[in-house]
């Protein structure tokens, strides 16, 4: 039972430290998608607070989170190279 056990478990993936920290360097996002991405969170995120009474719920709040959210979404598409 031990020995069937100890086949059947994954082995653990030993990477050197210095390895990491140099692949780290290599994925850094590009300040389009972190600009993007972070207009996109605060668009969708302020409908979310007005739904929970954390924010009080008016018209400009609405429209100013729809504004968000498209020119987050918009400038993702012509910025980050999807449009050119």
């Amino acid at each position: 039972m031990a020995v069937r056990s100890h086949t059947l478990t994954r082995p653990i993936l030993r990477v050197n430290y210095n390895q990491r920290v140099e692949e780290l360097g290599k994925h850094k996002p590009r300040w389009c998608m972190v600009i993007s991405g972070g207009l996109m969170v605060v668009g969708i995120s302020v409908p979310f607070l007005m739904i929970i009474g954390f924010l009080p719920a008016t018209l400009l709040l609405a429209f100013t989170s729809l504004v968000l959210t498209g020119a987050g979404g918009i400038t993702r598409l012509i910025f980050c190279g999807e449009i050119s």
